[in-house]
């Protein structure tokens, strides 16, 4: 909030900013030094001296209406998955806020690490979509035409090398974060290049392999070590599956000795959690189930994170109960 005061302050009527900050949220207006003269600064500190937080919040919720009546207002929190907890209750307070006012707040965030139940921002976008004060615009993965359009948004004249784009889609499955990891690896390794007019191969498209990029496989470790003993068992049998859709649950389950309908569950809960798996739409197996599925390069990412011990597991998936423990009766 106060990078975005200062961004407001700079980018025209600066005057007009500090006045407002002076008579409605001077705890504010002191973390300012440099714009204050050494008297106005001293005095001012004195003013603000034992400042609680509650009035810190009542006030940036006065200043920011006093600054949105004079033109419409916007501000933008980035990557809130880094959230610090000041920050949530100065949304939550704004939020809650009833009286008129043309300002509007947008914020970003992975879901992935937000699903966290320990994430404040988690507990907050429940409660404010319970209380109709927030609306979540959820998105969803790219398609082919999408990483197309993606790959030539810097030259859109230019034309594309055929097959890059299915290559980078395949093996992301459209997720952007995937999407730029791939590039980022193809870049590195030489094999393909951004030149000034259009993307240009170094190598034939059927030489190509895309390997897990060291950046992804570290940030989807950090997720599996986040997941129960049991979670990280079922990610990696559906890793060890060879089709991209992990339509074989019912072998994999029994190979885990546990239920079908528990297994498919915990792939449930992963898929809410973390988008290394993602529901499937369209394999829907004969009990009626639907399979989760992951892309190739999840697939081999989710290999690479695993234990050495897990890694001896057989394609065939005989691998131990979970937990050791007896697996859910189907009636349960």
């Amino acid at each position: 909030m106060l990078e975005a005061l200062s961004g407001l302050y700079r980018g025209g009527g600066g005057d007009a900013i500090i006045q407002i900050l002076a008579a409605q949220a001077p705890t504010w207006l002191v973390q300012f030094p440099a714009l204050l003269t050494p008297d106005r600064g001293e005095i001012l500190r004195r003013e603000v001296l034992g400042a609680t937080r509650e009035r810190m919040l009542r006030e940036i919720g006065d200043a920011l209406e006093a600054i949105a009546s004079r033109s419409p207002l916007l501000i933008v929190f980035e990557d809130l998955q880094w959230v610090d907890y000041s920050t949530v209750d100065l949304i939550s307070v704004l939020a809650r806020r009833r009286t008129m006012a043309k300002l509007m707040i947008v914020g970003t965030y992975r879901d992935d690490d937000v699903a966290l139940s320990e994430h404040p921002l988690r507990a907050l976008k429940q409660d404010l979509r319970s209380r109709h004060l927030c609306h979540e615009i959820a998105l969803g993965p790219l398609n082919e035409a999408q990483v197309v359009d993606y790959l030539v948004a810097e030259q859109p004249e230019s034309p594309l090398p055929d097959g890059l784009a299915a290559l980078v889609y395949q093996h992301s499955e459209g997720n952007p974060l995937f999407v730029v990891a791939a590039l980022d690896h193809l870049i590195g390794r030489g094999f393909i290049a951004r030149g000034k007019e259009s993307w240009q191969l170094r190598r034939p498209l059927n030489e190509l392999e895309l390997a897990v990029p060291e950046t992804l496989r570290e940030m989807i470790e950090v997720q599996i070590e986040r997941l129960s003993p049991e979670e990280q068992q079922v990610l990696e049998v559906a890793s060890l599956t060879q089709d991209r859709a992990f339509s074989v649950i019912a072998r994999a389950a029994a190979a885990m000795d546990a239920d079908p309908g528990h297994f498919e569950r915990v792939c449930e809960r992963l898929s809410r959690r973390i988008h290394i798996l993602r529901p499937g739409t369209l394999e829907e197996l004969p009990d009626g189930t639907i399979s989760p599925f992951m892309s190739s390069l999840t697939r081999s990412t989710v290999r690479c994170c695993t234990s050495e011990s897990h890694r001896a597991v057989e394609h065939s998936c005989t691998v131990r109960p979970l937990n050791g423990l007896s697996p859910p009766s189907r009636n349960t």
